[in-house]
């Protein structure tokens, strides 16, 4: 028997004979139609149910901690930040939580009603993350320090003062910066350049561990052994990107004999200056840490010479021997 073509298999009807058109009698060769299949429509995802309006009152009764909404003696204040530039920000609320159960429930109310939580330790953020108009998750209840050995367990509320002023008490320091109203949250979670940083680090490089509540409102512990992504991506990859932290375990160290000095310069010079930093900087023992800053109030004056008096408008440069 010769060949077939596909043009004659399909003429032929070959197709209702293996069943692909249909069970029964074979359809003349000319009859082409066929009788439209039933279809089953797709399976569709149940649409989402919107979120409510908040309940503010109850979110209130929820916390340990204190609710400031607008229109409350206290929210002119509550809402400030320490960068007056973003004073014009009027959160929905701010949350100052007690604990770490507070910040779950303020992370697991702003989800449930589409609001934005925002975290919030020392309010100095140049770019203005601790402020917005969602609901600020304010930490600074949780400003507790302590230290035992080498290790110094922090609220992340606590303010560099607190810090500094704790650890001293136990011949103790935690590496970080001069500010004393910075919030410990956002330096050690955003890097955290201080004046020993040569000799001990960043304060990031000191987490040990920290405890955090995650989006999705988990309360969880990060460290090497647990969480280690999250751990990993808390040691300077920024404060309120992956988690609100609710307490830090930090390394902490000895205070060494420490002299620090400033070197008054005038802005003409920043450039010489600041090269000199970055081109000298290595040769330096790890004990001494140049760090340049800027600052537009009058420099020290040794005494009332025309030179001093020239550089009342300068920049200076911090450095720190340890």
């Amino acid at each position: 028997m010769g060949g077939i073509g596909r043009r004659e298999f399909i003429a032929s009807g070959a197709l209702a004979a293996l069943g692909l058109a249909g069970c029964g009698a074979t359809p003349s060769p000319t009859t082409h139609a066929t009788t439209p299949q039933p279809t089953t429509p797709a399976p569709t995802e149940p649409s989402p149910t919107p979120p409510s309006a908040p309940d503010w009152r109850a979110l209130a009764a929820s916390l340990d901690g204190t609710l400031v909404l607008p229109g409350d003696a206290a929210y002119a204040q509550a809402r400030l930040v320490y960068q007056l530039r973003f004073e014009t920000a009027m959160p929905a609320a701010v949350a100052f939580c007690a604990s770490a159960t507070d910040v779950q429930r303020a992370v697991d109310f702003a989800r449930a009603h589409a609001v934005q939580p925002i975290p919030r330790c020392g309010g100095h953020s140049y770019a203005g993350y601790s402020t917005g108009d969602g609901l600020i998750v304010d930490v600074t209840p949780m400003n507790q320090v302590s230290v035992a050995g080498q290790v110094a367990t922090v609220g992340a509320g606590a303010r560099l003062i607190d810090l500094y002023a704790a650890t001293a008490q136990a011949g103790m320091l935690v590496p970080g910066g001069s500010c004393p109203s910075v919030g410990i949250s956002g330096l050690a979670l955003g890097g955290g350049i201080g004046v020993v940083g040569r000799r001990y680090g960043l304060t990031c490089d000191q987490i040990q561990s920290l405890t955090a509540v995650t989006a999705d409102g988990r309360i969880v512990t990060a460290s090497p052994e647990s969480e280690p992504d999250l751990y990993w991506a808390s040691r300077g990859g920024g404060g309120g990107n992956f988690a609100i932290v609710t307490q830090f375990e930090l390394a902490a160290h000895p205070i060494p004999p420490l002299t620090l000095f400033d070197l008054p310069f005038p802005w003409a010079a920043a450039g010489d200056v600041l090269g000199a930093c970055s081109s000298g900087s290595p040769q330096l023992r790890p004990s001494c840490g140049p760090t340049a800053c800027s600052s537009t109030a009058p420099a020290r004056r040794a005494s009332a010479s025309a030179a001093s008096t020239a550089a009342s408008r300068s920049r200076s440069s911090r450095c720190s021997t340890a």
